[in-house]
């Protein structure tokens, strides 16, 4: 759904999920939310020839974890609780040429939360994001 974007945009994306991977139990929709708005962001705020990253690990308690991360702008650290919040976009990007309204990660924090998962946010100014998806193991189908 985002590959089009990233392609016109000169932005890469590489797939390191294959077929082998766990599959989880949980709403499609709010599913694919997730994961478009996180490609989405990573592909909206990172430079002309960024790669993006989307990945599964599977950790030893069971619990499943996906990974989108960018090369992108970064988020500043004062800012990393604050992008969790509705409406709230930093200025720091300083990229008005990016628009929106604040409600991509809010909405993923929201839906993975439904799913009794969590976010994380790893980020470094004009390095890059890495935003983390943990799904608990009763949802995961072994």
């Amino acid at each position: 759904m985002v590959r089009s974007s990233a392609f016109e945009s000169d932005k890469h994306i590489e797939n390191k999920v294959d077929s082998s991977c766990p599959r989880i139990i949980a709403d499609e929709q709010a599913f694919k939310q997730m994961i478009t708005n996180l490609l989405s962001n990573a592909i909206k705020y990172s430079h002309k020839d960024g790669k993006i990253l989307i990945s599964i690990n599977r950790k030893k308690n069971g619990n499943l974890e996906i990974f989108v991360q960018d090369s992108g702008i970064g988020i500043p650290k004062q800012h990393l609780k604050t992008v969790l919040e509705p409406f709230t976009q930093v200025e720091a990007h300083r990229n008005k040429q990016q628009q929106g309204i604040g409600l991509g990660l809010p909405l993923v924090k929201a839906l993975i939360e439904l799913h009794e998962g969590h976010i994380f946010i790893e980020s470094t100014e004009n390095k890059g994001t890495k935003v983390m998806l943990t799904f608990p193991s009763k949802i995961v189908i072994h």
